[in-house]
């Protein structure tokens, strides 16, 4: 397909616009390297650009570090809250364990009080807990049996029931003083370690994951005192201060670049500033040569488009000339036309004369070739 010169001028122009990038970056990176390089040596040439693009170096430099150690933070921060969520719905899960452990242990501890297998000291502690509900359950349960109405009987079975309802609590608290109290060897039960075991075990499952919840919130908790501000909103208020170092290091370096290889002698050697930079070098050259290439070619397509229109001006203007000489030739014929009409009058005029007239004629009857006006 066939491109018109216009569309290869929008082409070349496209392509200068990449090339002038790639060459930004070449100059950005032959500043930096050579600033590397001959940090902390003699160094003559460009002085004051190196000496801006070390200064705005450092400047974005410590924002950069800033703005990690924040990041660093807020992805600490995340990382607490996740595992505070995920130790949570373990510790949900571990916590209806516990409960059921210890009202399960609570039950047997129940038993035993109730059957006296408990010394005066442990079961006076117990009796604190359970006697209140006893007590009821044994006056209700006396109205009970001494009633003969059906709806007295009722009335004390739902009371009694209620009561019945507690006692899971009430098991739970028993349980946990005798664990707190590490009195389980006072039980006199069959397989007592297998109880004791089981809820000693998942009271340490429970106790150890709020320990890593509460580890999780003293981490934040001490982040957060850090900094009067949430980490994250310290990162995005420093957003703009961020970009624009960062820009001013690019510019700088890009600007050292361009004064170095302007001003850098031809026999700098690879001693000097490095291989890197004399590579470097030796890109920024070539892209050069591209972007006059290719701006010779758009002046070459420029000239034709303007060869084009030039020509089509020619074009039109002889047409134009064409059309008047047609139009002279045209007044010409009828010019020819009008004086062969005024010839003819005037030689009427000049018959009618030889018959003579009253006044002599005021016409002016000079030949009408005689262009100085002789007769």
């Amino acid at each position: 397909m066939a491109y018109s010169c216009i569309e290869q001028i929008e082409l070349k122009e496209k392509e200068i616009i990449k090339v002038k990038k790639i060459l930004a970056k070449k100059y950005e990176s032959l500043g930096k390297n050579v600033a590397f390089f001959v940090k902390d040596k003699s160094f003559n040439y460009c002085q004051n650009e190196l000496s801006n693009y070390e200064i705005s170096k450092s400047k974005y430099e410590q924002l950069l570090n800033k703005k990690q150690q924040l990041k660093s933070k807020v992805a600490l921060i995340a990382d607490c809250e996740s595992d505070i969520f995920s130790l949570n719905e373990v510790l949900l899960e571990k916590k209806e364990e516990e409960k059921k452990e210890l009202s399960k242990f609570g039950a047997v501890v129940y038993e035993a009080y109730c059957n006296g297998k408990f010394n005066k000291e442990i079961s006076a502690n117990l009796e604190d807990i359970f006697d209140n509900v006893n007590l009821k359950m044994q006056k209700y349960s006396r109205f009970r049996d001494k009633s003969n109405l059906i709806l007295f009987i009722a009335h004390y079975e739902r009371l009694i029931k209620k009561l019945q309802t507690s006692l899971p609590k009430l098991f739970i608290k028993a349980a946990l003083y005798i664990y707190e109290n590490n009195l389980e060897e006072n039980l006199d039960l069959k397989n007592k370690e297998k109880y004791f075991d089981s809820l000693k075990e998942i009271i340490i499952n429970v106790k150890n994951l709020e320990t890593r919840i509460k580890e999780c919130e003293d981490k934040i908790a001490e982040i957060r005192k850090e900094d009067s501000e949430p980490p994250s909103r310290k990162i995005e208020e420093m957003k703009a201060e961020f970009e624009s170092a960062k820009d001013d290091s690019i510019n700088s370096a890009r600007l050292l670049g361009i004064e170095l290889y302007q001003k850098l002698p031809d026999e700098i050697t690879s001693d000097e500033i490095g291989k890197k930079s004399i590579s470097l070098i030796d890109d920024i050259t070539l892209e050069l040569a591209k972007i006059d290439s290719l701006e010779q070619d758009i002046q070459k397509l420029n000239n034709e488009i303007f060869i084009s229109e030039l020509s089509a001006q020619i074009a039109h203007e002889r047409t134009k000339i064409d059309q008047l000489e047609q139009e002279i030739k045209n007044c010409n014929t009828q010019i020819a036309k009008i004086e062969a009409i005024i010839n003819k009058k005037r030689d009427t005029i000049i018959e009618l004369k030889k018959f003579g007239t009253y006044e002599e004629s005021t016409l002016n009857l000079k030949p009408l070739d005689d262009k100085n006006g002789n007769t």
